[in-house]
């Protein structure tokens, strides 16, 4: 499978030791033709030098715009990704507004707020390419491990980029509750606390977008979608509703292998289809053998797919059925 504009796919990181929540991005375009937005983040790094660090800032601030805040808008970061100005931030930045003043290269320029996308958390925005040069995204073949050195790169009071360190904690793949919600595959770091800004490996390629505290969205997922929202494209999450654990932790009978249903969130695609205690071995035509390879098998499909859903219950093989959904803003909880 081949994401346009040449990112690169597969995400294989995960929380370990966590549940894995069942859901990609998928993105359609206008007339119909869908476009799976693949997940591999993460980028070969350098030796950890200080000289290192300063080539990886200087060569992401450029795409790092400041927002100015408004009335309406509280204000932060973007990450330029067009170079025609087109930026991602995130939703927060912008609040309600449908404008926003955006700073960079010297510069103060009137932006629009092309659309949001609430289920990733993000907001594009359109200035111009007066005020920033477009984010690069080069190296994502690699996982991204946790305790990954990363750069947090803000643009917030005027006074140039704001630089701070971390790691990755973890890549999440799970969404618990409307409180908590989460995107899918995001980024959890300590890096810092600046909505909007970018999130970078130390050699400067942009790894993801902050979209709340401690939380990245994968770059390459949130710029595939701002592309899609400028193009007049709809950005959908395919969406099952079931948490699963890897079998293989703790084999139920009948199987030795595949994703143990933990919870079933209520009116998803899975309530009174799935079970708590299945063991999932199969979902469309594609082999379950961990929790991962759900989210993989869901990934596959479409929101408004019908899929057959291969489980073991009670040790006996079950042959079940359903249409995947898209996945809302805020889950239920289970």
């Amino acid at each position: 499978m081949r994401v346009p504009g040449g990112l690169i796919a597969m995400l294989a990181a995960a929380v370990l030791g966590a549940a894995t929540a069942v859901a990609v991005l998928v993105v359609t375009g206008v007339v119909g033709e869908s476009r799976v937005v693949e997940r591999t983040v993460g980028v070969p790094q350098d030796d950890g030098s200080a000289d290192a660090r300063l080539a990886a800032v200087s060569s992401v601030a450029p795409a790092v715009l400041r927002v100015l805040p408004q009335r309406d808008a509280p204000g932060g970061s973007a990450v330029v990704i067009l170079g025609d100005g087109t930026a991602v931030t995130a939703l927060s930045v912008v609040g309600s507004a449908e404008r926003v003043r955006v700073a960079g290269r010297g510069r103060t320029l009137r932006a629009d707020v092309v659309g949001v996308v609430p289920a990733l958390g993000i907001a594009v925005l359109r200035a111009g390419p007066e005020v920033g040069e477009p984010a690069t995204l080069g190296g994502l073949e690699e996982p991204l491990p946790p305790g990954l050195p990363v750069i947090m790169v803000a643009n917030t009071n005027g006074l140039g980029p704001q630089v701070t360190t971390g790691v990755v904690a973890a890549v999440r793949r799970e969404t618990s509750t409307p409180v908590d919600a989460l995107p899918e595959d995001a980024i959890l770091t300590d890096a810092g606390d600046a909505p909007g800004a970018a999130l970078a490996g130390e050699r400067g390629d942009i790894l993801g977008v902050m979209v709340r505290r401690g939380v990245a969205l994968p770059m390459n997922l949130a710029a595939e979608a701002a592309r899609t929202v400028v193009e007049g494209g709809r950005v959908g999450v395919p969406y099952l509703g079931a948490v699963a654990t890897d079998a293989r932790d703790d084999p139920p009978p009948g199987a030795s292998d595949g994703a143990v249903v933990v919870a079933v969130r209520a009116d998803s695609p899975a309530d009174g289809v799935l079970e708590r205690g299945d063991t999932v071995i199969a979902l469309g035509d594609r082999a379950v053998r961990d929790a991962a390879g759900l989210a993989d098998a869901v990934s596959d499909a479409r929101p408004d797919d019908v899929v057959p859903i291969t489980v073991i219950r009670g040790g006996e093989r079950v042959s079940l059925e359903t249409r995947l959904g898209t996945r809302p803003s805020e889950p239920a909880v289970p």
